[in-house]
């Protein structure tokens, strides 16, 4: 039970920026008289409000849920970001994603990293693909972008910022494991192409 409240804890502070600078996003909207973009995304907003809320005390969600929560996620960070990247979604067929339950906002701080930190220095063509398979009863899920790399964004980033994500998202892995009997694990990697130049991050849960 301590350690399901501690972890409900540090779901809450996952991001406290993000709503702040989505409503700024969203009021700058109403400045500009652009009511149907900010009724758009005040919907977007609200929903993805309402499912946050929803699912904090849950310990597990459908994998539907999940992708759901992300999109909504990931069309209010485009917004704030003046529509910088685009995202794409893939399940193996084989994945009925109504049945296969994780636990609720396991990726979306690994997206979020996407974001913030590979997309420091964003390229023209920014995107994210989010990809769903199962390997020996594990659902394995990628998050791949074509930002500026791991050691890139260490030599860009201070390591304060770096620091807080990447503990809180450790800390949240430890307790997960722990509370609810599960195995969860993460592995990061760089995006090499033929030159072994870095045109990427990879992240495996």
């Amino acid at each position: 039970e301590l350690g399901r409240s501690i972890l409900t804890s540090v779901k809450a502070q996952m991001n406290p920026h993000f709503f702040f600078f989505l409503l700024n996003s969203i009021q700058a909207f109403m400045y500009k008289n652009d009511n149907k973009q900010a009724i758009n995304y005040l919907s977007k907003f609200s929903k993805l409000t309402r499912l946050i809320l929803t699912q904090t005390d849950l310990e597990h969600i459908r994998l539907s849920d999940e992708v759901n929560m992300l999109k909504l996620y990931l069309d209010l960070e485009s917004l704030r970001s003046n529509h910088t990247f685009i995202y794409n979604f893939s399940i193996d067929k084989e994945i009925d994603s109504n049945v296969v339950y994780l636990p609720p906002m396991l990726i979306q701080p690994y997206v979020e990293n996407c974001i913030k930190h590979g997309f420091m220095i964003t390229p023209a063509d920014a995107q994210i693909n989010i990809h769903f398979e199962v390997k020996n009863i594990h659902l394995i899920v990628k998050i791949m972008d074509n930002g500026i790399g791991l050691k890139k964004a260490i030599e860009l980033r201070n390591s304060e910022s770096n620091s807080f994500s990447s503990n809180a998202n450790q800390r949240r892995l430890d307790i997960l494991n722990k509370a609810l009997n599960i195995d969860v694990s993460v592995r990061y990697d760089e995006i090499l192409d033929s030159k072994q130049n870095c045109v990427g991050t990879s992240v495996t849960l």
